[in-house]
């Protein structure tokens, strides 16, 4: 599996808030279940399920630091945290599990099918699969590290060769609009609804999903409610200025594109004109016909304006590493902040303070 994160403390986005309202949707069928956490990366989700009364909780991913980072955040005395691949759970000697989660994992993996035949070795004969995968609007993305693409007639058919029983759910992000007590403070990071309201739809709703949420099992699968509502503020303003940002980028690009393409044509313009009234003198004056001459020309220029754009390219990528850099550098001298995030989070799950049993 490549390494994809999620990090709700350092930057909070729609992806984070997709990935949150997975685990909040899940905690009413861990109830004093034994569950295991497949990638479970910094371990929040893992973490939240502990607090939702399952009786143990495993997280399990393959980056030794992230599990070690894991077992410094988290002390609840039902979690525990173990480094392993997805397609080799069955080493990891675990007892089975009632529930297995695997969120945003099967499209960063080689075997989708090998790596549900591991899952399914870890669990208990009506052990119940809950997953995700991202949905068609993954395609329209360049990921670097999605290795497989899924559509629900895809998504059934692998589920179907392990387990009997599957049910698919769609996920997608809405901006949504909340009307509330003025006394209600509400969570800055997010805030879970169950949607029992009207609803307001502008045009037709697509048939697509930005995520396929699925349930799998070889016994009876559990009745859930099927429609939840995550809102956060902060996930949408900080997905509306990164789209701003890439529309300003896009329409400059699109800009400079135009001005070399109206260069061809002035090219191809005068070439017309040769044409016209001294192809024969063209050709006596330098030796090549006007064809020939023009289209060298426009091909030099052509190749010109490329070269100048990739350097252009080079040098924005340059810039975008070093900032990548400066941004793991400016996260790790805030993990002051990071922590006092990492505490608020915890509090909302145990908001009497007492200790977790």
């Amino acid at each position: 599996m490549a390494l994809e994160r999620i990090d709700p403390f350092n930057q909070e986005d729609r992806f984070c808030l997709d990935h949150l309202l997975r685990y909040e949707w899940v905690r009413p069928l861990v109830d004093e279940m034994r569950v295991l956490d497949v990638a479970c990366g910094l371990g929040f989700g893992t973490t939240l399920l502990a607090h939702a009364n399952a009786s143990a909780v495993v997280g399990v991913d393959l980056d030794a630091d992230c599990i070690g980072q894991c077992r410094d955040w988290w002390t609840h005395l039902r979690v525990e945290f173990k480094e392993g691949r997805i397609e080799e759970l069955g080493s990891l000697e675990l007892d089975p599990f009632n529930r297995v989660v695997c969120f945003e994992t099967l499209e960063h993996v080689e075997d989708p099918l090998k790596a549900l035949q591991s899952i399914r070795s870890v669990m208990q004969t009506d052990g119940l699969l809950i997953g995700s995968v991202p949905g068609e609007t993954d395609w329209a993305e360049v990921n670097e590290y999605h290795l497989q693409f899924f559509n629900p007639a895809r998504l059934e058919a692998l589920l179907g060769k392990v387990f009997r029983n599957i049910k698919l759910f769609r996920q997608r992000y809405h901006l949504g609009s909340l009307i509330e007590e003025l006394e209600d403070k509400g969570g800055e990071v997010m805030r879970k609804e169950t949607f029992s309201g009207p609803r307001i739809d502008f045009g037709r709703s697509p048939g697509w999903a930005d995520t396929y949420v699925f349930m799998a099992s070889n016994g009876p699968l559990p009745d859930v409610d099927p429609v939840q509502l995550g809102l956060s503020r902060q996930a949408w303003l900080y997905y509306a200025e990164g789209a701003d940002n890439a529309n300003r980028e896009i329409q400059r690009v699109h800009d400079r594109y135009r001005k070399l393409f109206s260069q061809h044509g002035d090219l191809k313009r005068r070439f017309t004109n040769v044409l016209g009234w001294g192809k024969y003198f063209h050709e006596k004056a330098t030796g090549k016909i006007p064809e020939q001459e023009f289209l060298e020309t426009i091909e030099n220029a052509k190749g010109k304006r490329e070269g100048d754009l990739k350097a252009e390219l080079d040098a924005l990528q340059r810039e975008n590493d070093k900032l990548k850099k400066q941004l793991q550098q400016s996260a790790g001298d805030g993990r002051s902040d990071n922590e006092s995030k990492r505490t608020a989070f915890l509090e909302s799950l145990n908001p009497s303070g007492s200790e977790p049993k």
